[in-house]
């Protein structure tokens, strides 16, 4: 493994906080709302929560939301990974300088849990001596979950910006790949090696198929209360690990939601992907748009 064979997994670096995948399962709403503006005129707004890992045998997606994506004519993601750009940002940022390598931000007992872990997903330790924690522990849950079956470059993000592409829909940013990285590595070192050690927990415990079977189940049943309870669960009151949880979402939410504000103003109609979990729970999204005066309605299937 090389570099370029990492570009993949740094471009999703999320999975390893949010760990999806689909199968069917009858629920009565889908992860997609219509966003309506008290305005005349304002544009239609569809926001959807998206998985970060996906089945190929799990497509198409539900008919509402490949209906979403057809009616709308841009398509706002969190970031393009298409981008050439985003790629050569992200590779430039996920790897310590030759002065510098991972060993020196690592506990010597979670280095070699994480050297262990590397082996038995038959991943080459060379490379990744280099690579930051943030880019390590997302390595080693997409390695895990490319194994189950579950592919980061099949993520419904992937899916939706190729088929936008093909049909020659806008596709905008709400963020972008610096501020991405940005966030990763605002993380304090203790943080940045929580990260590795809960993904490392995971492959030990051999918990990653059950982690994908609750998360898929409550995003097909599109029930929120369930996701964010799933998302909370590995926090057990611990101060860090919720520190770390607010820097991933609720910190990011109320500059995702103005953006989606503004996209409302125009006059073409917009497909919002964003990872499920900003969509759910305290300081969501959705609470900040409904906030606004905005009409949030979760579609049924």
């Amino acid at each position: 493994m090389n570099r370029h064979s990492l570009l993949k997994s740094i471009s999703c670096f999320f999975v390893a906080v949010l760990i999806f995948s689909g199968s069917a399962y009858a629920g009565e709403k889908l992860f997609l709302w219509e966003v309506q503006s008290k305005r005349p005129g304002s544009a239609s707004v569809f926001l959807l929560g998206t998985m970060h890992v996906w089945k190929q045998s799990d497509y198409p997606l539900p008919e509402a939301i490949e209906q979403a994506l057809k009616r709308a004519r841009v398509l706002a993601v969190e970031v393009d990974t298409a981008n050439p750009q985003t790629q050569q940002r992200m590779m430039s940022r996920a790897f310590y300088g030759a002065e510098d390598s991972l060993e020196r931000h690592l506990p010597s007992d979670v280095l070699n849990d994480t050297q262990a872990a590397l082996k038995a997903l038959g991943l080459d330790t060379g490379p990744l001596a280099q690579a930051k924690p943030w880019l390590l522990g997302s390595m080693l849950i997409a390695t895990a979950a490319g194994k189950e079956g579950y592919r980061a470059d099949l993520g419904i993000d992937t899916y939706l910006m190729q088929k936008a592409m093909n049909q020659g829909k806008r596709i905008v940013e709400l963020e972008s790949a610096d501020f991405q990285i940005d966030v990763m590595e605002s993380l304090t070192p203790a943080e940045q090696v929580l990260f590795v050690k809960e993904a490392i927990q995971l492959l030990r415990g051999n918990k990653i198929r059950q982690t994908f079977n609750d998360f898929v189940a409550a995003w097909n049943r599109g029930d929120t209360a369930q996701m964010d309870r799933l998302l909370r669960a590995e926090l057990k009151n611990d101060p860090l690990a919720e520190s770390f949880y607010k820097r991933l979402f609720e910190d990011r939410n109320p500059a995702m939601a103005e953006k989606i504000i503004r996209l409302s103003e125009g006059f073409d109609p917009v497909l919002v992907a964003v990872g499920a979990g900003h969509l759910v729970g305290r300081g969501s999204v959705i609470e900040a748009l409904t906030a606004r005066g905005y009409i949030v309605r979760q579609v049924s299937r």
